[in-house]
Order: structure tokens, then sequence, then C-alpha cells
């Protein structure tokens, strides 16, 4: 294959037998994997679509002219008569191109998952925000010691119980059982700090401390606070680069 022409990529739907291994990148979108395919002058392009693995084992790219294990690779695919492998040894690149399209079928279903995704999405935004108005009412900031401990608890009973419906078979009923569990967890995390600004010995003991650390798991504000200190790095390294030069 040539190395000239312009170089294009495309995710292809695989086929539910298909050995995803082989290529370098694939995601899954709606429940079904796509390849990322590289194409160059409108042709495959072995090098930057398949493992280094399969290319060296099936005779593609670098490994086309290497003798017997691309002799060996080319009269298997010419045995079997089809799959990706056949179609670049031989340059059928439409018939490869052709055996990864979506059919209508697919794409209308893709298309189908893509728009309840975003019905699902756009119901637990509208709902949420009628949930986190509730819960600050009912667990304010403010209060004893005594009472912030009680709401806590309350607060990281109801995290746990919306943990276990997050595997829950309905889209719609398991994201927001993930997103309640965040929102009781991280007011149940501010209502720690609080104890803990207004009494320290009893912030400290084994009970609060465990609330604290799962509180801020369930959150995922330790991943929050990994983000922006990356994030203020990568900031400090661009400024210190620039002024370097």
């Amino acid at each position: 294959m040539g190395n000239y022409g312009s170089i294009t990529r495309e995710d292809v739907l695989l086929s539910p037998n298909e050995d995803y291994t082989k290529y370098q990148d694939t995601s899954l979108k709606g429940g079904k994997r796509y390849a990322r395919i590289t194409y160059i002058g409108g042709e495959i392009c072995p090098e930057q679509t398949y493992t280094q693995s399969y290319c060296s084992k099936n005779g593609l790219g670098k490994y086309a002219q290497s003798g017997s294990s691309s002799k060996s690779s080319s009269s298997s695919s010419s045995r079997k008569g089809f799959g990706l492998g056949a179609a670049v040894g031989g340059g059928m690149v439409g018939l490869a191109k052709k055996a990864f399209e979506e059919s209508p079928e697919e794409k209308a279903e893709r298309r189908r998952e893509e728009r309840e995704d975003e019905r699902i999405e756009n119901m637990v935004e509208h709902k949420m925000k009628r949930f986190k108005r509730d819960i600050k009412e009912a667990y304010p900031l403010t209060g004893t010691t005594d009472e912030l401990v009680q709401r806590i608890e309350e607060l990281m009973n109801q995290a746990e119980e919306c943990k276990l419906d997050e595997s829950h078979p309905n889209k719609l009923h398991a994201r927001l059982a993930e997103e309640k569990k965040k929102a009781t967890a991280w007011l149940a995390f501010k209502l720690c700090k609080r104890v803990k600004k207004q009494d320290a010995e009893r912030a400290a003991q084994p009970d609060m401390k465990a609330w604290r650390r799962k509180a801020s798991r369930y959150s995922q504000r330790t991943f929050i606070i990994c983000i922006a200190l990356f994030m203020i790095s990568m900031l400090l390294f661009i400024i210190i680069a620039s002024s370097v030069k």
C-alpha cells in the first residue's frame, strides 16, 4: 500500500464475533464496539490501524514482504476468501470498507440509542435540580454537632442505597441513582467539614473519618481534585516554558 495521499480516519462498527484486539484503537458506543480505521490515499493503513503483532502475523504493512509469514498469511486469507486481512492483502479496499459499514438497520438503531441516551440525560438533569434543592433544605449545614453527625449518617445511608441501584437494568433509574449517590455524598462531605470546624475531637472519631473518606470517594471529589491539579500543573508548565523562551 502506498504511503501517499490524504489521511482520513473513520470509526466503523465491528461485528459481534470480530476480534477487536487486533485494532490499535476501539471504543464502545451505545453498547456496540467500533474500531478506528485509518486510510491513506483511500487505502487502509495497517501500521496505524492494527497492532504490530497482528501486522507481523498476517504480513501487513512493513511485514508485507517479510517472507514466509507474509506468504502464509496471504495463502490463509486466499483460502478464507473474506475478512479485512484478505481485503488489504489483495488491495480490495472497497470490499474491506463495505464489510465495516453500518447497515441501514444498524445505523438507525445506533441513532435511536443516541437519541434515547440524550433523552435520559435531559431527564436526569431536570430531576437532579429538584433533588439537590430538596436535600439542601432537608440537611442544612447549620446546627449542633450531634445534629450534623446525624445528617451525615442519613445522607451516607442514602448514598449506599443509590450505589446499589447503579446496576439497575433500567438506564434512567441507574443514571439517577448514580447522580443521587454523588449529590448525597457531596453534601455529606460538606457536613463533615462543618463538624471538623465545630468540633475537631468529634471529627477525629473513626466513624467520622470513615464517612468522610467514603463521601469523598462516592462524590468523586478526589477525581475532580486530581483533574484540577493536573490542569494547574499544565498551566504552570506552559507559563514556565514561555518565560524560558
